[in-house]
């Protein structure tokens, strides 16, 4: 069973399995007009997926930076369509807003 696939982090569209020849499995972009976004060549899919799925999230380089970036994405979320909306606008809202949650998260534990 192939893992589930998170959105492409670029446009924010559906994700697809592709390769599976000598140069291994990689994910794609496979919304409807992909954008090209792929992730990096694996031996198997589960690896695929758990390097696609993998968000990182940098630590901020100091204080000073933390809040200037917590101020630029100050009300965010105004910005959102609705609850459930899965265009690529809310998607990267969403995807920031839970980026800036788990930094917090980390700061303080």
């Amino acid at each position: 069973m192939q893992a589930e696939l998170l959105p492409c982090p670029f446009c924010g569209s559906s994700a697809r399995y592709a390769g599976g020849t000598a140069s291994g499995v990689y994910i794609v972009c496979g919304g409807p007009s992909p954008c090209g976004g792929k992730g990096p060549s694996r031996k198997n899919s589960s690896e695929a997926a758990h390097a696609w799925n993998r968000r990182p999230i940098p630590a901020p380089a100091d204080r000073a930076k933390w809040e200037a970036l917590r101020e630029a994405c100050n009300g965010l979320e105004d910005w959102l369509h609705e609850d459930d909306c899965k265009c690529g606008q809310c998607y990267r809202i969403k995807a920031i807003t839970q980026a800036l949650a788990a930094l917090d998260a980390k700061e303080q534990g």
